[in-house]
């Protein structure tokens, strides 16, 4: 760790002292008071988007300390994450009610970085560099990108080196020797025509859960993550791309029993999350008269190797999990849209990926006759599980009638998956599984936008999103491993306003989903085999509201909420077969919320401090009281000083020290995933 810092550190100051621009330590001048500045070329403009978007720019990203995907439910209505074990293993994350499962669904999700999409959700590392923009895209958004996003999107903008050479070193300190050291660069290789970008960024954690038998850390975490960027640009008209990437995690696993304390686990073992990644996407972009040609080439390389944890959490032996998992993903998109369009824009594409998934989990049961199991047992489940999709989407509108428009969108998406299952229990081979089955879905949408005024902007939209089925690998015969394909019918109403001169933004969305099929994941009763099984019709209706105003030079108050009631109309226990009609599917809170205020001083000084609170989560789909979890609310603050060279704050987050999980589950006893406690700490940036 002391070694990857040293090394980041040196790029960043050997960057500035060669190639650094003159520059002065005078604080930067505040800007005037406008809510929403113009947006980047080719980027949507949120408050003319007929579509529910959070957009984030490198300067809201930098003021709410947001570094990782796992913060972005915090500032975005109705988008939640139930974070796992360690990093995105086991991750579920939920857009207005759609989520995706633990394992072998497909994600709510579709996230992408520099129009290259990320694969499954356990292969999507956290960690954010450099960004220049996020944007949140809430609602089935099948239509406006290549890989299907039934719950919404995440486009994740880069930051791109200019012909000015530019880098920062950026270090951070707290609570549990909790570091962060990150370095980038950027300029060009040939001025005009080649351009170079490096980030890297190294962190790591003693953890703050204790395990006084083996007097460790067991949620330790280290952790390295890095990206290389290479533009060319042989005339305007043509852009070049290629990013490469790697990450490289070992780390610890957070878990604990339910009963005691929570920041307290006895193992007799110390569990392991180790995994490492590559990827590399290729990007070319051709302008012509009316057109933008763009090709996406990417492919993504992610193992989890190997994930090892202690299933009852106690310090009696033999109850264990080995668990490995790889995913290579592939895919090609073509994407056209117009130049310059003003009456019939268009956007549209093709799009295909490949993907194998391998895993190989081994667990272990140590004997106990009280519960039938008069011997040790060992049980083995080796599967791979192979994707191929190829789907076309296109948008076009119509916006030649006076403060009006009619977007009409469509997707076509065909996906074919396969799955070979081999399982040995006490060394005795049961029958295998070799299925496969393909999946055909037309989505069409909907959307017609309005002006009311020059601020004001109302909107309604309806269309279809979906999740292709797919084979659970822990299911036995006779049982099926097979479920269906969840379709949303997606509705939406919404208003965007601006007022006073563009001092404040009002806006607010509603939203009914009528879902069938939708996908739930559970453990069947008195064993270990897990699966997924189809609820028939699932409704989820909500309300989300966006609020932000600037009264003064320097100040900003904004506030997001998001509601969600979401039920089971019809479904049964697979189990016992009584009915749970009215229960609230897994991983949907009540509500999300962000309170946030903040001040920049002309001197340099800037401060802010946010509330974020999160509604009762059930974390089963009987709702029982054991895997519930209460709402909850979080204190944050930032408090530092600025310039146009460095910047240092101190910050405190979780600042009452509640008590709470980002995850419950039912191992061998009910066991949570508890969230961070208070911390404190510092940071510091230098830029050249």
């Amino acid at each position: 760790m002391k070694r990857v810092t040293l090394v980041l550190w040196s790029i960043g100051w050997l960057a500035g002292t060669a190639f650094g621009q003159p520059a002065t330590n005078e604080p930067p001048t505040l800007q005037p008071v406008v809510i929403t500045a113009p947006p980047a070329p080719g980027a949507p403009d949120p408050q003319a988007t007929p579509a529910a978007l959070t957009t984030l720019g490198r300067g809201a990203l930098d003021d709410a300390g947001i570094q990782s995907l796992h913060a972005l439910p915090a500032v975005t209505p109705n988008l939640a994450l139930n974070h796992a074990v360690a990093r995105s293993y086991g991750d579920i994350y939920a857009v207005r009610g759609i989520a995706n499962t633990e394992f072998f669904s497909d994600p709510a999700l579709a996230v992408y970085v520099d129009d290259a999409p990320l694969g499954s959700v356990f292969a999507m590392p956290p960690d954010l560099l450099d960004i220049e923009r996020i944007d949140v895209w809430r609602g089935p958004q099948g239509t406006r990108f290549g890989k299907n996003g039934p719950g919404g999107a995440v486009d994740i903008t880069t930051r791109k080196p200019t012909d000015q050479y530019e880098a920062e070193g950026r270090a951070s300190y707290g609570t549990y020797n909790t570091q962060s050291y990150r370095a980038d660069l950027r300029g060009p290789l040939v001025p005009g025509k080649l351009r170079l970008a490096l980030t890297g960024l190294a962190s790591g954690s003693d953890g703050f859960l204790d395990n006084p038998l083996l007097h460790s850390h067991p949620d330790h975490q280290e952790g390295f993550n890095g990206r290389a960027y290479l533009g060319w640009t042989p005339k305007e008209d043509w852009d070049f791309s290629l990013t490469l990437g790697g990450a490289k995690y070992n780390d610890g696993i957070r878990m604990v029993p339910l009963a005691g304390d929570h920041r307290t686990v006895n193992s007799d073992l110390n569990p392991r999350a180790a995994a490492a990644g590559n990827d590399q996407a290729l990007r070319i972009q051709r302008t012509l008269p009316g057109v933008i040609i763009t090709s996406i080439t990417t492919r993504r390389d992610f193992s989890e190797d190997p994930i090892f944890l202690d299933l009852d959490l106690s310090p009696l032996p033999g109850d264990t999990a080995l668990i490995r998992q790889h995913e290579l993903f592939l895919s090609e998109e073509l994407r056209l849209q117009s130049a310059g369009a003003d009456v019939w824009p268009w956007r549209g594409g093709v799009f295909f990926s490949t993907a194998r998934r391998d895993g190989a989990d081994t667990r272990q049961f140590a004997a106990d006759p009280a519960h039938g199991l008069p011997i040790p047992l060992e049980q083995t489940t080796d599967s791979t599980l192979r994707e191929h999709v190829a789907a076309a989407y296109g948008e076009l509108t119509f916006a030649g009638v006076d403060r009006l428009g009619v977007t009409l969108g469509a997707r076509a998406d065909y996906t074919v998956k396969s799955m070979d299952r081999t399982k040995e229990t006490l060394g005795l081979a049961e029958p295998p599984l070799d299925v496969d089955d393909d999946y055909l879905t037309l989505a069409p949408k909907l959307t017609v936008d309005y002006h009311l005024a020059g601020n004001v902007m109302a909107y309604a939209s309806s269309g279809l999103g979906f999740k292709p089925g797919g084979f659970s690998a822990y299911l036995d015969p006779p049982r099926s491993p097979a479920f269906a394909t969840e379709r949303d019918w997606a509705n939406e109403l919404g208003l965007k306003t601006t007022w006073l001169d563009r001092r404040l933004l009002a806006n607010v969305a509603l939203f009914w989903n009528d879902i069938s099929n939708y996908q739930v994941e559970r453990t069947i009763t008195g064993t270990s085999d897990l699966t997924i099984f189809n609820a028939p019709a699932v409704t989820a209706r909500g309300v989300e509201v966006q609020l932000v105003g600037r009264p003064l030079t320097g100040v900003e108050l904004s506030a997001d909420f998001g509601y969600t009631d979401i039920q089971f109309d019809r479904f049964d226990d697979p189990d016992t077969g009584a009915s749970l009609q009215g229960k609230h599917p897994p991983f949907v809170p009540d509500f999300n919320a962000c309170l946030a205020a903040e001040f920049k001083c002309p001197h340099g000084f800037f401060s802010r401090l946010e509330y974020v609170a999160v509604g009762r989560t059930f974390y089963d789909e009987v709702n029982s009281s054991t895997l519930a979890q209460p709402a909850y609310g979080l204190l944050n603050a930032r408090l530092g000083y600025e310039t146009r060279r460095f910047t240092v704050c101190v910050f405190g987050e979780n600042l009452t020290d509640q008590d709470y999980f980002t995850r419950k589950l039912l191992v061998l006893q009910p066991a949570g995933v508890p969230g961070t406690p208070q911390t404190f700490g510092v940071m510091a940036s230098v830029r050249y």
